[in-house]
């Protein structure tokens, strides 16, 4: 996860590799470790590229959304689900029109339509996110009409693979095992869990219409035998 986001400040800083390792006072190659995720740094260097980059730490281990202390401290005030450009924007805004702001931000109602807005918004990511994943997997595997018991091993793999994706998160079992964790992972995992929970829910439905019309078959055979040896009284 460090690795991304070192990666992701120094290219928004527009600086080399070579000037932000000086400024690091490390090597230019020992940076480069860092960022491919090679090497994991240790507390020195996670303080000074902290403090170079602007940022806190807890940002830097990818522990906290908010890049500033001061950021954290506004969302946990409003207790919003503020993304860090939304309270950096609120900052930005004139003095004369702050007045203005605080009690626009003060009301439950506008309270409520950022809520709802946020809701609405990572709804629609999540459900996007799934559905590109199950077009992937039909793309590798094609149409899947597993028996339930089958799609319970197949989800249960999934769903394991999530709970080591976030054990690995919140517990620091190492350099490697970090590699498996962070949020990137996570979400990754989450959206294979749910993207499968589909493809059986398709394959439940796929089979229910299948012995549906099976059974219309045979009660249509039945009529027609019926009907064909003189007993239709006997048709309900």
């Amino acid at each position: 996860m460090i690795n991304k986001i070192l990666l992701k400040l120094r290219e928004e800083m527009g600086i080399s590799q070579e000037i932000a390792a000086k400024a690091l006072n490390v090597s230019r190659s020992a940076l480069g470790y860092y960022e491919r995720g090679e090497r994991q740094p240790d507390a020195s260097f996670i303080i000074k590229a902290a403090d170079f980059f602007g940022v806190t730490a807890d940002y830097l281990l990818g522990r906290s959304d908010y890049r500033s202390v001061e950021n954290q401290a506004i969302a946990n005030k409003f207790e919003l689900p503020l993304s860090d450009k939304a309270i950096s924007f609120l900052k930005s805004v004139p003095p004369e029109l702050q007045p203005t702001l605080d009690l626009l931000v003060a009301d439950q109602n506008f309270e409520n339509f950022l809520l709802e807005l946020v809701k609405n918004s990572t709804r629609q990511k999540a459900l996007q996110l799934v559905n590109q994943e199950r077009n992937r997997q039909d793309e590798k595997w094609g149409e899947q009409n597993h028996p339930p018991q089958y799609w319970t091993g197949i989800l249960g793999e999934e769903f394991g693979e999530y709970c080591q994706a976030v054990n690995e998160t919140v517990f620091d079992n190492g350099a490697e095992a970090r590699k498996k964790g962070g949020y990137d992972n996570m979400m990754k995992e989450l959206t294979q869990v749910a993207a499968v929970a589909v493809g059986a829910m398709e394959a439940l439905m796929r089979q229910r219409i299948r012995e549906q019309i099976s059974e219309r078959k045979k009660i249509k055979e039945i009529e027609n035998y019926l009907a064909t040896t003189g007993r239709k009284d006997e048709i309900k």
